[in-house]
């Protein structure tokens, strides 16, 4: 935590800084898109898409 007081003959301000972790709950959708795989290959190929749907553009501020 950084606390900066500014002060001069006419006013004052407090500052305070909190730089540690935060957590806020983040609503996200996951879309999984197979892709076909080779004949001669064991291997499973897909694409994943991940998106976030912010709260932020519904806020007013």
């Amino acid at each position: 935590m950084l606390v900066i007081l500014f002060s001069d003959s006419i006013t004052s301000f407090l500052f305070v800084f909190d730089d540690g972790p935060s957590y806020e709950y983040v609503e996200t959708e996951m879309e999984i898109e197979q892709e076909e795989g080779r004949s001669w290959s064991s291997f499973k190929y897909a694409k994943l898409f991940m998106e976030c749907k912010s709260k932020m553009k519904n806020k007013k501020i």
